[in-house]
This record gives C-alpha cells, structure tokens and sequence, in this order.
C-alpha cells in the first residue's frame, strides 16, 4: 500500500510535554515532504497558533483547526469553515450568567472576552494559553452580547473557563439539557469547548480527503487523544501514541512510541522508509 496523507494531531503528538518540537520531529516533516507524502496538521488549537506551528516545520500542506471548523492550507487560502449560530451564541450566555466563568468567542485570526467587573483573583487569571497568545490576540470588550451582534457572524469555537470543576460539571449538564446544535468537549477539569453540531476532527479531514482526491487507504492518521478514535478509523492506518489513552490504542492499527520518545519520528521511519518518492500532478488541490 502506498501511503499518500498523513493527517497528525499536533497536541499529544508532535509537541513535546514541554510544549516544543523536536530535532526528530523537523526531520521526519522535511523527510515525508521529500518524499511526496503531504501532511495535514489537525488541532483543537485557534488557525494562527496552528499556523505558525506549521511554518516551524516548514511544512506547505494543510490545517485542521478549531477543532474541525476550519480548514485551510498552510500557506495560502482558507478552503472550509463553519461558524456557530449568532443565536446559539447568545443562548449559551444567557445560560452561563448563573456560573462564575470567563466565556471566550473564538474567531479565525483573534478571540475575545469580557472585562472582568469583579476583582476575583481566579477570576483575573482565566485567559487563553500563554503560547496561544503570542500569535492569536485576545480582546477585551464591555460587552460579550454587543460584540457578537456587531460581528456579524459567529466565532468558530466558543471556549469556556470555569472558577471549579464543580461549576463546570453542572454548567455541562445544563447545556446538554438546553442547548441543541453544537458539540460540547470537555478540556481538563474546568473548561468547555463548544462548536457547531456538525463539527468534529474527522469529518473535516474527511472533506479535505474527498476534496483532493485520496483514499481512505491512502491516508495515516495519528492520534492521542480519545477524541482522535473517529479519525484514526477512518484511515488506512490509525496510530495511537504511547502516551494515548487506552480505549485509542485499543482501536488502533499500531500503537508507536510516546511524542517524548519521538513516536512520530519513528513511525514515519518504519512506515515510509521503502515507499518511494509519489508524484503529486494528479492529488493537488483545485
């Protein structure tokens, strides 16, 4: 079998515990690319912080980010996105305003919060992922309900962060209860992530696969998370990391060695290394 795309969740995968790529990891990149291989990077991560992930490795493939509501080239133009409804947008403020949080809209090139009226010192301290920050913007505004009306239209990813777990837990049941047309996605034990129903990972990689022309069988993916099951089935090969949950390595085809031990790295050495180089004239992208 030849294998002609690899798609790979940057968090748990490629970045290191201590955030960082590897020597390894760069080579393995630049290597796939030599020989024809393209590579999507796919990441609950905003586009821009994405990106610049991307152009680390040098790499002039494809993103998948915000969790799956946005699709782009690496290098060039945004090819998918799907927004969350204004209405839903407002419904889930309305919802929240009995819970002690910071709500973040999550749009394509910045994200924006609320002043924080209340001088709470956990409070104060609920904001975005210091990396995140440096390439994607953070706007503070009076007025969350205002913002959303005046932009037009929705952010891709609606992100929030409660004081406890406690709060997060009911505030959870809550938007299960009231809230239809979106996927809620727990993060650690006091946020949420909220995009549109039809949103997830492997759908848009599976838009992105149908759109150039590549076969289930001709794709890798490599996976982490639990949340990666959808799409390591789907492909022709479905890696888990070592530092993957149980239930994704019970699933999966092979199971390589952890992102601290390069288990990207050596995957792409043991899978690719007799494939010879592909010609890409008939899969680029119209």
């Amino acid at each position: 079998m030849t294998y002609r795309f690899l798609a790979v969740n940057i968090d748990g995968a490629l970045l290191r515990s201590n955030s960082k790529l590897s020597k390894s990891t760069r080579q393995s990149m630049d290597y796939l690319t030599k020989k024809g291989v393209e590579i999507a990077l796919i990441t609950s991560r905003p586009y821009l912080s994405a990106q610049k992930i991307a152009k680390s490795l040098k790499l002039d493939g494809y993103l998948i980010a915000h969790d799956g509501a946005y699709i782009s080239e690496v290098k060039k133009k945004k090819l998918m996105s799907v927004a969350l409804q204004e209405e839903t947008i407002m419904e889930v403020m309305e919802l929240l305003e009995r819970y002690r949080c910071r709500i973040h809209l999550m749009y394509e090139t910045h994200a924006v919060t609320s002043k924080e009226k209340q001088k709470n010192h956990l409070i104060a301290k609920m904001t975005l992922g210091t990396s995140d920050q440096l390439y994607y913007p953070l706007t503070y505004v009076d007025s969350l309900y205002n913002y959303a009306m005046e932009e037009g239209q929705g952010p891709l990813t609606l992100q929030i962060q409660f004081e406890s777990s406690i709060q997060r837990k009911q505030a959870l049941d809550l938007l299960n209860q009231q809230i239809e047309d979106v996927r809620i996605k727990r993060i650690g034990k006091d946020r949420l992530s909220i995009v549109a129903a039809e949103v997830s990972k492997a759908k848009a990689l599976q838009w992105l696969c149908q759109r150039k022309g590549i076969l289930n069988d001709e794709l890798i993916t490599v996976g982490a998370f639990e949340e990666d099951i959808e799409m390591m089935q789907m492909a022709g090969l479905g890696v888990a990391m070592g530092n993957a949950p149980k239930p994704l390595k019970d699933k999966a085809d092979w199971i390589t060695r952890s992102v601290d031990e390069d288990g990207v790295s050596y995957m792409i050495h043991e899978v690719f290394r007799k494939q010879l180089r592909i010609n890409l004239d008939r899969h680029s992208l119209r």
